[in-house]
């Protein structure tokens, strides 16, 4: 009898030791599952109207543009995408190429969307937080201001306005724009997500409209740049867009001082006083590069003004960088203007290039070298500035 009662307790202790032996990978799996679960990520879902059957790419918004997923519609349009995050208060854009929606997404959101790619802000249709209404709300007014340059630039083309009239009226628009963005998203609350992406507009979108790109007035806001970027720095030091703020608020300073420390009107009365007109522009790594200068040190200087938005680029770029790295002595130095407004693409665009690349959103530089077309070229030598008509004439 008592035999038996020690052998019921041997089997006991044994089942509880085979119980207790499980515990340490029970609690291993309910760990991996509750860190799985608490994952952080957000879910866009919804319908892109003329989409069926298409593949949509999730981009993160930085200082530059980078893929980060991808989702396809099914047959009727329909997409849902989850996407795992490390960072809150993050722009995405949803679309295809240059079409698409931008908003805001942090942990646990549940975002709403549906639009169409052959107009995705003018059908656009976004269901959030109500920082995603207000970024709606600024993408939809700068598309109208985009639609109203367009005709004015249509207008321009057919002779129906003249080009001052056309600056004129694209001057008033820019401004009003500016002002109104200004006033309803930036000095309200400078370190908000929508003031951040205020700076992010560009007007006239890709820049391919000509003579757009000559007469627009820029849209780049000192005061404004500055005062988000302080506002970020201040309140929001460890945001992945404060750097990025900040660096490009000090080049805009160095641009600005460049611009006003060379007039119009001073350019044009010693445009006429030597061989050819004097150009200080800052350069992709934030230094001036005085054009006098690059001529004194070289034999031969490639003038070149272009915008990376035009027709041909990327294959005028691949000629260039062929004929740049095969040249033979004496060589030619390329001092490359870009007109490009927007900043950071500019910089992303010419961030391996082997030559000299400047900015000039200001366009100070269009009337004193005569420029009235892109890309526009001139070989500069012994002291004297030649136009030509292709990169070929540029090298030996």
């Amino acid at each position: 009898m008592v035999k038996e009662i020690l052998n019921r307790h041997v089997m006991i202790l044994k089942r509880f030791s085979f119980v207790f032996s499980l515990l340490p990978l029970l609690a291993w799996l309910l760990l991996g599952s509750c860190s799985r679960s608490s994952q952080r990520s957000f879910e866009v879902q919804g319908v892109v109207e003329d989409g069926a059957d298409t593949t949509l790419y999730l981009t993160e918004v930085l200082e530059a543009l980078r893929v980060v997923d991808s989702v396809r519609t099914d047959s009727k349009g329909h997409f849902s995408l989850r996407y795992a995050i490390e960072q809150d208060s993050i722009l995405y854009r949803l679309g295809r190429g240059n079409r698409g929606v931008v908003f805001r997404a942090d942990s646990a959101d549940k975002i709403t969307l549906s639009f169409r790619l052959d107009n995705p802000l003018g059908s656009c249709l976004l269901k959030g937080k109500a920082s995603n209404e207000a970024l709606m709300q600024i993408q939809q007014a700068t598309q109208v201001v985009e639609d109203k340059i367009e005709r004015i630039t249509q207008q321009c083309r057919v002779g129906e306005m003249s080009l001052a009239e056309g600056n004129e009226q694209i001057a008033a628009l820019v401004e009003a724009h500016k002002k109104h963005l200004s006033e309803k998203y930036i000095y309200p609350r400078p370190s908000s997500l929508e003031a951040y992406f205020v700076l992010l507009q560009t007007l006239n979108g890709g820049q391919t409209l000509y003579p757009i790109d000559f007469f627009a007035p820029s849209t780049i806001d000192l005061h404004s740049f500055g005062y988000v970027a302080s506002a970020y720095e201040a309140f929001k030091p460890e945001h992945p867009y404060t750097k990025g703020l900040k660096n490009r608020a000090l080049q805009l300073i160095k641009i600005d001082k460049q611009r006003r420390g060379m007039p119009y009107d001073k350019l044009l009365e010693q445009a006429e006083e030597r061989e050819f007109p004097p150009l200080k522009l800052i350069d992709n790594r934030g230094e001036e590069q005085d054009l006098e200068q690059v001529v004194a040190q070289n034999a031969r200087v490639l003038l070149a003004f272009v915008s990376f938005s035009m027709e041909g680029m990327p294959s005028f770029i691949a000629e260039l960088n062929r004929r740049y790295s095969q040249q033979s002595e004496p060589r030619t130095e390329v001092y490359m203007v870009s007109f490009d407004r927007d900043m950071s693409q500019w910089m992303q665009a010419t961030r391996k290039l082997p030559w000299l690349n400047v900015y000039d959103a200001q366009q100070t530089s269009v009337v004193p070298f005569n420029v009235t077309q892109l890309p526009q070229l001139y070989l500069l030598q012994q002291g004297s500035m030649q136009r030509i008509g292709s990169l070929k004439e540029g090298f030996r």
